[in-house]
C-alpha cells in the first residue's frame, strides 16, 4: 500500500482508513444479525412452549371430563 512517492502518503492513510472502515462495518453487521437471530429463536421457542404447555392443559381438562363422565358413581 505504500508508495514510493510523498505526495501519496495522504492517498495511502485514507485507503487503509477506508478498508478498516468497511471491515469494521462487515464485523458490526454479523455480530448483530447474529444478535438478533439469537433473540428471534429464544422468542420462537418461547412462543412454542407456550402453546404446547396450553395444548397439554386442554388434553388434561378433556381427561378429566371424559373420566367423569364415564364413572356411573358420580
Amino acid at each position: 500500500m505504500f508508495s514510493a512517492k510523498k505526495g501519496f502518503v495522504l492517498t495511502d492513510a485514507l485507503c487503509s482508513i477506508l478498508i478498516v472502515a468497511v471491515l469494521v462495518s462487515f464485523v458490526t453487521a454479523v455480530v448483530t444479525l447474529s444478535l438478533r437471530s439469537r433473540e428471534a429463536s429464544r422468542e420462537a421457542v418461547s412462543e412454542l412452549e407456550t402453546q404446547y404447555e396450553m395444548m397439554f392443559l386442554q388434553q388434561e381438562g378433556c381427561r378429566l371430563s371424559c373420566t367423569e363422565d364415564a364413572d356411573p358413581s358420580s
